[in-house]
């Protein structure tokens, strides 16, 4: 198969690591791919084994003739749905991207994007549901994350009288990461007596830390060194308000430590509300009360963490690799044959 993955802006986050994966594995596969991206952002930070091109316009953008196209968002899957027509256009979606904005008129093109009536694959149960809101099937083709980046340390119980280090990953500034709700239970943790300290795993330096806890900063760090960063971590603290897939809980989980998340949408598909490691969106009280459990029990951690580390082999790139070459395979039949 000829496949060109297309994306608009594409940010230091698990989106664009998923589509980039995707692109190396189909490549591995002896399939040609390539990915074009609208915009100057490059992507040499989650080492694309494809050709890539920069754009300034989706105008002009050269399509061979049996190439099939995988959009990564609304708006290129519209642009190319109207320029090619549905068949050949597969959305890749990884979030609920209607509730990403404010502005009506992005909130309309994102809602045409769902609505349109191409194939299309997402990388949750969450997501697939989401799409049947808009009366749209989908297939499921869960991610996963590398072996050689992310595996567990020696240790199997937090180091005893010594800080309990929580990280938080993703920017301050994100709507939906609630990183402000993260750093208000770490507050109340330490509030409660926990000699609490943050792990902060950004893209940009930033000005905003939790008031009185000590915060150590790893920035704009290369992908083989981010396994580290979990590992010098007690636990993972999550608030987003939405995901589209927990990657980083399957991170977190892969390198033996317990996470505390909400129930925010994508994380469902890895663990449910009503265990000892997911609250309710915006539940401070219960953030910091979850996270006070773990920091004083080292029985339930080291259960949380025995937990996450066979949970976690539910997740393989080979599984996804497979059913994602599957389902091209027979939409791109369907496109040209």
């Amino acid at each position: 198969m000829k496949i060109v993955y297309v994306g608009t802006r594409l940010q230091v986050n698990g989106a664009t690591k998923v589509a980039v994966e995707q692109c190396n594995l189909l490549q591995s596969m002896g399939h040609r791919v390539r990915m074009a991206v609208l915009g100057r952002d490059s992507l040499d930070w989650c080492n694309p084994l494809v050709p890539v091109k920069y754009l300034t316009s989706l105008r002009g953008m050269p399509i061979y003739d049996d190439e099939l196209i995988v959009a990564l968002d609304s708006f290129i899957t519209n642009w190319f749905v109207r320029q090619y027509g549905e068949k050949r256009v597969v959305s890749l979606i990884q979030v609920d991207e209607p509730g990403l904005y404010n502005d009506p008129k992005l909130i309309t093109a994102a809602k045409a994007g769902f609505s349109q009536l191409n194939p299309k694959i997402t990388v949750s149960k969450y997501l697939h549901d989401v799409l049947l809101s808009y009366g749209m099937e989908s297939f499921v083709i869960a991610p996963a994350i590398s072996g050689e980046i992310f595996y567990p340390a020696e240790r199997t119980i937090p180091e005893s009288n010594k800080p309990f280090r929580v990280l938080v990953v993703g920017s301050y500034d994100h709507p939906l990461k609630k990183v402000s709700t993260a750093f208000s239970a770490l507050e109340k943790l330490k509030q409660s007596g926990i000699d609490v300290r943050l792990n902060r795993l950004v893209r940009k330096p930033e000005n905003y830390a939790p008031k009185g806890v000590e915060t150590t900063w790893f920035i704009d760090l290369p992908q083989e060194r981010i396994g580290e960063v979990y590992r010098s971590s007690d636990a993972l603290l999550s608030a987003s308000i939405s995901e589209g897939f927990g990657l980083i809980l399957l991170e977190a989980m892969a390198c033996g430590v317990p996470f505390i998340t909400t129930d925010n949408g994508g994380s469902r598909d890895i663990v449910s509300l009503g265990t000892d490691m997911v609250v309710e969106v915006g539940d401070i009280d219960a953030m910091a009360g979850s996270l006070h459990r773990l920091a004083t029990d080292p029985r339930l951690w080291s259960k949380l963490r025995d937990i996450g580390l066979e949970r976690v082999k539910n997740w393989s790139w080979e599984k996804s690799a497979a059913g994602l070459e599957a389902q091209l395979k027979s939409i791109y039949c369907d496109a040209f044959l």
